[in-house]
C-alpha cells in the first residue's frame, strides 16, 4: 500500500533541502517483493485491523469488506499491544491504483493533491500507499489540498520549488521551462513511478540531484545514486536529501566529516530535526542575519512550526525576523482550513 515525498514535493527545509517519499502497493503480490514481511496486526481492545508494510508504515482496513478486497485471512492477523501499534507510523498520502493522483489522508478524509502543491511535496516511493477501489471508497472526499497549506520556507523556496502542470485527466505532466521544462517531467515521472533509471535521462544538474536525491541507493551505500553527480554543491544537496529523508544524524556526519564540511554538517542535523521532532538541532545554526535563504536558527524553527503545526515554536523566532509574522499567520490559516473541513 504504501510505496513521501511527495506527496511529491520539495518540503523546503533551512537552506532549500527537500524531503521526499515513493510508492508500494497493498497487495500480497507486492509485499512479496520486499525484503521485509507486511504484516496484518490488531489490538486486544479494538477490532480494527491494520495492514503495516514492509517499511513499517500502517494503515487502517476499517471494514471486513476492505480486509476480504485484498484477500486476506484472518488467521494471518496478529494482536499486539497498543504501544507496539503505536510505534507504527500511520499513512499519510494513498493513491488508486494505477492511477497518479495522489491524496492526503487525514481523520478518515482524502484530500486530492492539486499539482501546484504535489509539486511542492517531496515524496518517495515508501510512503505513498497504492490502495485497491473497496478501500479508497472507503474515505470521504474532503477539499483539495491547495498548494498554499503546503509548508515553504522562504520566498525563494517558493520559487526554487517544482510546479509541474499536470493533465487531470491523464495524470500526464506538460512541459514548463520555468519548472525545469522536459527535466522537471522526468522527474515527476521517476517520483511517481518509483523509477530512479529514469532521473539519468535528466540532463540540468540541479534537478538530476533533487531526482536522485528522491531515491535511496543501493543496501551498503545509501548515497550511490547522489555520486553520479559531478556538481560538488549539488552532489551535496543530494546527500542530504538521503540524511533527512532516512532521519540518520550519523549520516549527515558521515557524508560531511571534514573541516570544510561543518557547517553542513550541522545544516543537515538541523533539517532531520525539523522532520524527526527535534527543535533543539535548530539552536546549532547560525542566527538570523537578512538573507531568508539561508539556514539559520529563525527558518529551523519556522520549517519545524510549519511541518509539524506545532504554534509554539514559532515563539522561539527572534523578535523582528520576518520568519516570526510568517510563522505564526500560516499556523493560524492552517488551523482555519483545517477547522472547515470537519
Amino acid at each position: 500500500m504504501a510505496r513521501h515525498k511527495n506527496f511529491f514535493k520539495l518540503i523546503i527545509l533551512p537552506g532549500g533541502i527537500s524531503v521526499v517519499l515513493l510508492l508500494f502497493m497493498l497487495s500480497p503480490q507486492a509485499t512479496a517483493q520486499n525484503n521485509a514481511p507486511a504484516k496484518l496486526v490488531k489490538t486486544g481492545s479494538n477490532p480494527t485491523v491494520f495492514y503495516v508494510n514492509s517499511n513499517g508504515n500502517k494503515i487502517p482496513l476499517a471494514s471486513s469488506k476492505i480486509f476480504l478486497s485484498y484477500k486476506f485471512k484472518w488467521k494471518d492477523v496478529r494482536t499486539i499491544s497498543e504501544q507496539e501499534l503505536g510505534a507504527y507510523p500511520d499513512a499519510l498520502y494513498i493513491k488508486l491504483s494505477n492511477s497518479k493522483k495522489i491524496y492526503k489522508i487525514e481523520n478518515g478524509i482524502k484530500r486530492l493533491v492539486t499539482q501546484e502543491a504535489v509539486a511542492l511535496l517531496n515524496l518517495s516511493d515508501k510512503e505513498i500507499f497504492s490502495v485497491n477501489k473497496t478501500h479508497f471508497d472507503s474515505f470521504k472526499t474532503g477539499n483539495d489540498l491547495l498548494a498554499g497549506e503546503v509548508n515553504t520556507i522562504s520566498a525563494k523556496a517558493d520559487t526554487e520549488s517544482p510546479s509541474f502542470q499536470l493533465d487531470n485527466s491523464s495524470g500526464g505532466c506538460t512541459e514548463d521551462a520555468s519548472v525545469g521544462g522536459r527535466d522537471g517531467c522526468v522527474m515527476y515521472q521517476a517520483i511517481t513511478e518509483g523509477k530512479v533509471s529514469l532521473c539519468d535521462s535528466v540532463q540540468d544538474e540541479k534537478w538530476k540531484s533533487a531526482c536522485f536525491g528522491s531515491f535511496e541507493g543501493d543496501a551498503n551505500d545509501p548515497f550511490s545514486n547522489c555520486r553520479k553527480l559531478d556538481n560538488t554543491q549539488y552532489r551535496n544537496d543530494c546527500f542530504m536529501r538521503i540524511a533527512v529523508k532516512k532521519k540518520d544524524l550519523q549520516l549527515c556526519q558521515n557524508v560531511f566529516s571534514g573541516s570544510a564540511d561543518a557547517s553542513k554538517k550541522i545544516e543537515c542535523q538541523a533539517n532531520i530535526g525539523v522532520v524527526a521532532n527535534r527543535p533543539d538541532l535548530c539552536e546549532k545554526l547560525p542566527d538570523f542575519a537578512g538573507d531568508e535563504a539561508k539556514a539559520t536558527k529563525d527558518s529551523c524553527y519556522y520549517s519545524f512550526a510549519l511541518i509539524n503545526n506545532n504554534g509554539s515554536v514559532c515563539d522561539k523566532i527572534k523578535d523582528g525576523s520576518p520568519f516570526k509574522a510568517a510563522c505564526k499567520k500560516f499556523i493560524l490559516q492552517t488551523n482555519q482550513v483545517q477547522a472547515a473541513s470537519q
